[in-house]
């Protein structure tokens, strides 16, 4: 990839040279757009999963959770 450039004396003429010159603004606003919609996405779904959580634990109760998911005690007793 060629920047057109010949010669570097004189580096004051020499403007920007990297790709999609004056496009920043643009890329800045979907830059942003995109980070407010992925931020709104991730709320959403994580309240959805927090929700069903809440609606298994209360349909269930702790105990039967657990077991149906057959995961470890929160807190192991150590025995003496």
């Amino acid at each position: 990839m060629s920047t057109g450039i010949s010669s570097w004396a004189n580096p004051e003429t020499i403007t920007a040279i990297y790709p999609f010159v004056g496009s920043e603004v643009l890329l800045t606003i979907a830059g942003v757009v995109f980070w407010i919609w992925w931020h709104v996405k991730q709320i959403r779904d994580e309240n959805r999963l927090l929700e069903q959580a809440a609606m298994a634990h209360q349909d269930e109760g702790l105990e039967k959770l657990m077991q149906r998911l057959e995961a470890a005690p929160l807190v192991e007793t150590e025995k003496v």
